[in-house]
């Protein structure tokens, strides 16, 4: 837990201020890249894994629009809220296909993906009210929660795409 706590709080600082945030979205998903090989490999989170610029442009499309999808309203965000996951999970993953398996997924687990939304929400609104500092953590902490979430329900994930007519959402699955 302490090597990746530098890099988990970088997270958090490029998540919140505001020059800064607009790399947010590359950031997220490559954090939730090393997440995935963290727990897989068991070797600490590096800065530099924050700032891979591999698929660059449907990282953060993906990654801003399903952000986006949350400003517009809870219920949106909820339905686009793997689209980071799939693009982390799946390298070369057009964002197009990201949000549209997420969303496949999202409307066929809705009362699951708001009970996540929600815990996130409220795990992120008590840190600010107990001070901005703890935002830095719980921002973090809720998109690994969403990541590990995802990662038990991947193979869902992609039945929802396939029944929602996407043969796959990854380079693994060719280009139908």
């Amino acid at each position: 837990v302490k090597a990746n706590l530098g890099p988990s709080l970088a997270v958090g600082v490029i998540s919140i201020v505001p020059p800064l945030s607009l790399v947010a979205p590359l950031v997220v998903v490559n954090f939730l890249v090393a997440v995935k090989q963290a727990r897989k490999s068991g070797r600490p989170i590096e800065y530099g894994d924050l700032f891979n610029t591999e698929n660059l442009a449907d990282k953060w499309v993906g990654t801003f629009l399903a952000g986006f999808a949350y400003t517009l309203c809870f219920f949106p965000g909820a339905l686009f809220m793997f689209a980071p996951c799939i693009l982390a999970d799946r390298p070369g993953t057009p964002f197009v296909r990201a949000l549209k398996a997420a969303f496949a997924f999202g409307k066929a687990n809705l009362a699951g993906c708001l009970m996540l939304s929600v815990v996130c929400v409220v795990l992120i609104l008590l840190a600010q009210v107990v001070c901005l500092l703890p935002v830095l953590f719980a921002l973090p902490t809720a998109h690994a929660a969403i990541f590990i979430v995802y990662e038990e329900h991947h193979t869902e994930v992609e039945a929802a795409a396939a029944e929602a007519g996407f043969a796959g959402v990854g380079a693994d699955y060719g280009d139908s």
